[in-house]
């Protein structure tokens, strides 16, 4: 990652390998598992740009069922 790059973290998960093949998150952006070494832990996460989403009520919402889905 670099100052221009971000990882936005939908949940922490059990690190199972290939947990995340084929998910999807906010507007179809792929996702991955994140592994924290040596905890069994992983954050499912898609890369992002360092700025807040934002968006009308509608938006959010939609936002908010992807990442439930996703999790």
């Amino acid at each position: 990652m670099t100052e221009n790059t971000a990882l936005y973290v939908y949940a922490l998960l059990p690190d199972r390998q290939g947990a995340a093949d084929g998910v999807t998150g906010l507007d179809g952006r792929p996702l991955r598992l994140a592994g924290v070494p040596g905890t069994g832990v992983a954050a499912l996460v898609h890369d992002a740009t360092p700025a807040p989403f934002q968006g009308d009520d509608d938006q959010v919402r939609r936002w908010v069922a992807e990442q439930s889905e996703a999790v």
